[in-house]
């Protein structure tokens, strides 16, 4: 049976304790399944959420290809673009992307320490979670990002790389467990955040192999992408079914010597 994410929550909230190992991955895996399944079914409207809300379902169904500027809409790759190149540019060159940074454009009425100032945030309602701002949805996506990994092209092209993970690889699975429920209740009590509990439900991912997905965004200064968008592996298997069907329209080989 699939786990709702209102019963996994108060399960992990019934205990002080954190289950066995293979029972909380039995049960992890029953979340990731329904949660990540929901991809299935947004396939036509995963565009319209928020970039970070898609990032997350994507790294929650265990992505493996790169999130590249096909990936964005034309309003999200602008502003990134003019977030890199407007009058923070030698900020973000010299220090990269900080959480400081995009509160200082627009995203500090949102929640991000895992603490009481980080509930109040969340409990004041001046900021939505799951409707921010752009600088807001991108400090949820991109969050931190080393300055050497963020390029001014010499076409005045961008280029942002990074991956899409939690750092969650040097925790063991006992300190994660006990840090979900102690967020848990601390949410309960006021003096948590949803954010923490987000956190560290997807965190389990990485306690189970999984390290993420690439970032790899080149954007023109049109907002446009700058790369070639890749081809689907759907597109890949319609044309070797037509060539296969239609074997006359593939090129002629040369003649082999007799």
């Amino acid at each position: 049976m699939i786990k709702t994410f209102d019963n996994w929550l108060v399960e992990a909230a019934s205990s002080s304790q954190a289950a066995s190992q293979a029972e909380y991955g039995s049960a992890l895996n029953d979340f990731y399944t329904g949660f990540g399944g929901i991809d299935f079914f947004l396939t036509g409207t995963k565009m319209s959420l928020p970039l970070h809300l898609r990032s997350l379902i994507d790294y929650i169904a265990k992505r493996e290809t790169a999130l590249t500027e096909h990936d964005l809409t034309q309003e999200e790759r602008k502003f990134l673009y003019d977030t890199v190149c407007g009058p923070n540019k030698r900020t973000i060159l010299r220090n990269g992307f900080s959480y400081p940074l995009w509160k200082s454009i627009g995203a500090d009425n949102l929640p991000t320490a895992m603490s009481p100032a980080g509930s109040e945030k969340e409990l004041d309602k001046t900021g939505s979670l799951f409707n921010p701002e752009l600088p807001g949805v991108f400090m949820y996506t991109l969050g931190a990002i080393n300055p050497n990994n963020i390029k001014i092209n010499s076409d005045n092209s961008i280029s942002v790389h990074d991956n899409y993970d939690m750092n969650s690889t040097d925790i063991s699975f006992e300190d994660l467990s006990a840090q979900l429920v102690t967020a848990v209740k601390n949410k309960w009590n006021g003096t948590g955040t949803l954010y923490s509990i987000i956190r560290k439900i997807v965190s389990f991912n990485e306690l189970f192999g999984y390290k993420g997905y690439p970032v790899n965004l080149n954007i023109l200064s049109t907002g446009d992408p700058n790369s070639p968008k890749p081809q689907s592996i759907l597109a890949d298997i319609i044309k070797a079914a037509t060539a296969a069907i239609n074997p006359s329209e593939q090129p002629e080989q040369p003649a082999q010597p007799k």
